[in-house]
């Protein structure tokens, strides 16, 4: 987002959004960039106002919030993903089994219903179509590793 945004910003360090959100409700911190799942209740409550989502469509939980791109910053695009990975000797059949028992939780009514309220998207996809993001992902980001200069230390 800094490189993307051109914004001057300093990174404050929590071990994790159980930690940061509490900070910035408690007003030690300004902003946040997190998952909209980790702050729905605290938007929702009015504790802290969602500015914009990073996704290519807006939130279904928050209509009103404008994606970044719709704010005039297209290049800051970021979305969250979860998804089962297995060790790659796994069987073809036990993989298929997985995903097939996987998509049909993920279509269940009840299911969905209950991930949207946390503002989770369901999305299932094939082995292949996972392994396709996740290379996807991984070229973007050495991408900007590099256009950051961002060194191991």
């Amino acid at each position: 987002m800094r490189l993307a945004g051109k914004v001057d910003i300093v990174h404050t360090p929590f071990q994790g959004a159980a930690h940061a959100v509490p900070a910035a409700v408690g007003g030690h911190i300004t902003a946040l960039f997190l998952n909209v799942s980790d702050m729905a209740p605290f938007v929702k409550s009015g504790k802290l106002r969602l500015l914009a989502v990073t996704s290519q469509q807006r939130e279904d939980g928050f209509p009103d919030v404008p994606t970044a791109r719709e704010t005039g910053h297209p290049e800051i695009e970021a979305i969250n993903w979860s998804g089962f990975v297995v060790h790659s000797a796994t069987p073809a059949n036990a993989i298929a089994r997985l995903n097939a028992e996987t998509v049909k939780a993920l279509n269940m009514p009840e299911v969905r219903e209950l991930l949207r309220n946390i503002a989770i998207v369901p999305t299932p996809t094939t082995p292949d179509e996972f392994a396709a993001l996740i290379k996807s992902d991984g070229d973007r980001y050495r991408r900007i590793i590099r256009d950051a200069n961002v060194r191991i230390e």
